[in-house]
């Protein structure tokens, strides 16, 4: 990681859990259309 402030530090966090969240709902998703299908 790059030596920075603490507000770019915690905009990369947030953006980070986001992904993850995204990630994460996105294949439970995925998931349930393809026990539907």
């Amino acid at each position: 990681m790059f030596m920075g402030n603490n507000k770019s530090k915690k905009i990369i966090t947030t953006i980070m859990v986001v992904i993850i969240l995204i990630t994460m709902v996105g294949g439970t998703v995925i998931a349930g259309l393809s026990s539907l299908f």
